[in-house]
């Protein structure tokens, strides 16, 4: 396997926020800082853990030395600590400032040690002595960023009041000649060579402007529509810069050009620090996700080809032919997909502007679109005119409905937990509730009979419902977090169920109860909509959060094994490797083997030999297989 390489990076998983990332000078080391108080060194060779330091308040910035000995951390309790990156140990703990640390910056010499607050100030420390040498006075709001120029005689300081300022770090003085204002401008970043700053406004439009050092004067303007950014740096050699932001991106810009040159989507919430590795070949970043992402920095790659991630799917439907999907995102794109082969086309969605779930009637007829506002809006599907309005009994969302399979009835469930029925027979639309529940009621499908109502719920369980009966008689459970979609077979012999515990469960019919068969899962986020081909025997599709739709398909053995397997997929962004167990690779990179386990992969020789504490997505080292899950592959 020597040379192998999967296209992607691993990551880390913290289980907490990410405040603030930075490598080593000499590349060796990562530290993470979190929201709950840890600091965490990692060996970016294995990437494992070397030490994990608890503060008692939350850690907002962290940086190396330039002789790699010591980590400076700003934290919330106004403290700037000083660590021992060999021993681990805490060397100096410098006190002084009156009002939470927003960032920390070592001279270029090694010797000081800059620290900005919201006390509006900036503090210069001795990193020998831990003695406050000098404080910087004159901004009158939080002081959000520094940073040094490459030969030690300037610093910077970015604020909130939206200026700019240089000082002399030897004496302690501004420079009277060098105050810039931007409107918003918080954080800022200095080139390697010294002759550049990049400003970050503190705006919803994501620009930053690059000024010249030594006149102050703007020059080039990057925008990418990012939202608003949280942080930005230079690569170690001034001819890109990074930034993240709250749109859950990062981005790499041309500094030269101000070009756009990768837009990297993986993040699940904002991202608020990032970070270059010191050879310029990779990118770290970390959220509020708990997740820290490593990147591969590609300029050879255009703007026009930026990484973009689908935006999360809310609903999948077959067609009654079976012959293509339906797709319904959150940004209200509807997408049309054949279910073969995974080719799709966009359609028009003018009429899905406030709707949150919708269905296909059993004849074609109807497309139905339930809405924020309580009301299911009946469309004509060859006319695109709304035919009818159901009305809900409150204005409360409609989550989701289903049509029984004769095309009479309408049973639909909203956001307060009621389920609504209608008969489409009557030219009454006022909707009638069936049922009231005391927890949210997610999704709904009728069995092929019309005789019971299958209702997941987020209290992580599936309902069947005997129509005849006033309240659920059967319970599924299984599922660890909220079940977002509930569909039965063609044949109603079988349940498909998808949850927020990023897995879709396979339910049959016993002779006295239902079971679980199979557990679909790990390669998964959280699963948000489910539906079965009415043609194709055992295929069903699956929507995800990370923008996926994929159509699986189901197989047996004599024994009575279930089997599941990926059929085609959609905006499958990472590498899946469940259950696959390998043991003795030759010439598999660290990288690449803790890509495997995190992907789902058992690693033999660590079963064996015991896993070391620290490394990558600790739990998935040690995860087993749930009980009836099963291998995914792709056909």
């Amino acid at each position: 396997m020597d040379g192998v390489r999967f296209g992607e990076l691993p990551y880390l998983e913290e289980h907490a926020a990410v405040n603030a990332v930075a490598f080593s000078p000499d590349g060796k080391l990562f530290a993470v800082a979190l929201r709950y108080g840890s600091l965490i060194t990692y060996d970016t060779t294995t990437w494992t853990r070397v030490h994990r330091h608890e503060e008692q308040s939350e850690v907002l910035f962290v940086a190396f030395s330039p002789n790699n000995r010591h980590l400076a951390s700003g934290s919330e309790d106004m403290i700037c600590r000083l660590w021992d990156t060999v021993s681990g140990e805490t060397m100096l703990v410098m006190k002084g400032h009156t009002e939470r640390l927003w960032s920390v910056a070592f001279s270029p010499c090694g010797k000081q040690i800059a620290s900005t607050s919201k006390d509006r100030t900036i503090r210069l420390w001795s990193s020998e002595t831990g003695e406050c040498l000098f404080v910087l006075s004159g901004h009158e709001n939080t002081v959000l960023s520094t940073a040094y120029s490459g030969d030690g005689r300037r610093l910077f300081s970015g604020s909130n009041d939206g200026t700019i300022r240089g000082w002399d770090p030897k004496t302690g003085t501004p420079e009277a000649d060098w105050v810039i204002s931007y409107v918003g401008a918080s954080h800022i970043a200095l080139s390697a060579d010294g002759r550049q700053v990049a400003v970050m406004p503190k705006s919803m439009r994501g620009e930053i402007y690059l000024l010249d050092v030594i006149t102050g004067e703007e020059g080039l303007c990057l925008n990418g529509d990012a939202g608003q950014l949280t942080c930005i740096t230079f690569s170690p050699t001034g001819g890109l810069i990074v930034t993240s932001s709250w749109d859950k991106t990062v981005r790499l810009w041309d500094s030269s050009n101000g070009h756009l040159i990768s837009k990297l989507s993986g993040h699940r919430s904002g991202i608020t620090a990032c970070a270059f590795s010191p050879d310029g070949l990779q990118i770290a970043s970390g959220g509020y996700d708990g997740i820290t992402r490593l990147w591969e920095v590609n300029t050879n790659q255009s703007s026009s080809n930026t990484q973009d991630v689908a935006a999360k799917v809310r609903t999948v439907a077959y067609s009654h032919d079976g012959l293509c999907i339906i797709s319904y995102r959150i940004d209200d794109t509807i997408q049309r997909w054949n279910s073969s082969t995974g080719a799709s086309r966009t359609v028009p969605s003018r009429w899905t502007a406030d709707a949150w779930c919708f269905a296909l009637s059993p004849n074609g007829h109807w497309f139905a679109s339930g809405c924020e506002d309580g009301n299911i809006r009946l469309l004509n599907v060859r006319t695109d005119v709304v035919d009818r309005v159901l009305f809900g009994t409150t204005d409360c969302p409609i989550d989701d409905m289903s049509f029984s399979r004769c095309g009479r009835w309408l049973a639909a469930c909203d956001r307060d937990g009621d389920t609504l029925l209608w008969d489409l027979d009557r030219a009454h639309d006022q909707g009638k509730v069936v049922g009231e529940m005391d927890f949210q009621l997610h999704s709904m499908d009728y069995s092929p009979d019309g005789q019971r109502l299958a209702i997941s719920t987020s209290a992580s369980s599936v309902l069947i419902w005997d129509l005849l009966s006033s309240e659920p008689d059967i319970k599924l459970e299984g599922h660890t977090d909220a079940v977002y979609s509930v569909a039965y077979s063609p044949c109603g012999k079988w349940i498909l169920s998808g949850s927020n515990d990023k897995t879709a469960r396979l339910w049959s019919d016993g002779v006295d109860s239902w079971s679980c068969n199979a557990v679909v899962g790990r390669c998964l986020e959280a699963v948000t909509s489910v539906a079965w081909n009415p043609v194709v025997p055992l295929e069903f599709v699956t929507g995800s959060d990370d923008g996926s739709v994929r159509v699986w398909r189901i197989s047996g053995s004599e024994a009575g094994d279930v089997s599941v397997r990926m059929h085609w997929g959609s905006h499958i962004g990472r590498l899946c490797a469940a259950d696959l167990n390998f043991k003795g690779a030759v010439g598999l990179s660290p990288m690449c083997r803790k890509l495997l386990v995190q992907r789902g992969a058992i690693d033999g020789s660590l079963l064996s030999k015991g896993d070391d504490e620290g490394s990558i997505d600790e739990s998935l080292l040690s995860e087993e297989a749930d009980e009836g899950s099963i291998a995914v592959e792709a056909e």
